[in-house]
């Protein structure tokens, strides 16, 4: 980043638009068609997440001891729409597993210390209608999986260090952003975005590295020359 004028990231990270998109997460009716949809040892796994270790569920929540996993799930979640319930949930699962980071986020803040013009590639309504794009049933699928967790973030995490993005980008997990719409879609709207801007030069882009394979070969495609620098 010292070395350039710019950095474009893939959507807007200030607080007001991360605002924005929780309320946009919030749902009027009742939403809880992703929670009915879970077995009872998912169930039961998704509220572990989010006790305190040793807790027991119904003393933690201060509830009737006649309720159910799945009534405390829909209590807890049936304003929210699915996608906004998943990230919720799922940030909860990272959390307890220690993993407090975001490289979104710590790029976003190393660029406003270094005071580079800082700019996005997507506006914060386009984001949000990629989030209420994505599908019910493969968020529901992942959820049902939680057992397999584990081992996704412990392969993601080789993958990610070992620059595997093959294996990122064709690996068995299905996780609910992983779909045509949410990347290749997103890979050629992001690519063409790119374009001018690596043609003007002097910036650094950020994209989510389950985005990088197939922005790489649209770039290739367009005759630009792509290479790795290792530091």
């Amino acid at each position: 980043m010292e070395r350039v004028h710019s950095v474009f990231l893939e959507g807007p990270l200030d607080d007001q638009s991360m605002k924005k998109a929780t309320l946009a997460g919030a749902c009027e009716g009742d939403c809880a068609e992703i929670i009915n949809s879970m077995d009872q040892v998912s169930l039961t796994k998704v509220i572990e997440i989010f006790l305190p270790k040793g807790s027991a569920p119904l003393q933690f929540l201060g509830v009737a001891a006649t309720t159910s996993p799945r009534e405390l799930l829909i209590s807890q979640f049936k304003q929210m729409k699915p996608w906004l319930m998943f990230f919720t949930i799922y940030k909860g699962f990272l959390d307890r597993k220690g993993w407090k980071h975001s490289v979104d986020l710590e790029a976003y803040q190393l660029a406003k210390e270094l005071h580079k013009g800082i700019n996005f590639l997507e506006t914060m309504e386009e984001q949000i209608e990629t989030l209420e794009n994505m599908s019910v049933d493969q968020i529901s699928d992942f959820l049902n999986r939680i057992d397999n967790w584990d081992e996704y973030i412990a392969d993601f995490t080789k993958w990610y260090l070992d620059g595997e993005l093959q294996s990122i980008s064709s690996n068995p997990y299905k996780f609910p952003t992983r779909s045509t719409y949410i990347i290749q879609r997103r890979d050629s709207i992001l690519c063409d975005r790119m374009v001018p801007l690596l043609e003007r030069g002097n910036v650094a882009i950020f994209v989510g590295i389950p985005h990088v394979l197939g922005i790489t070969r649209l770039l290739l495609s367009k005759g630009f020359s792509v290479g790795q620098i290792l530091i």
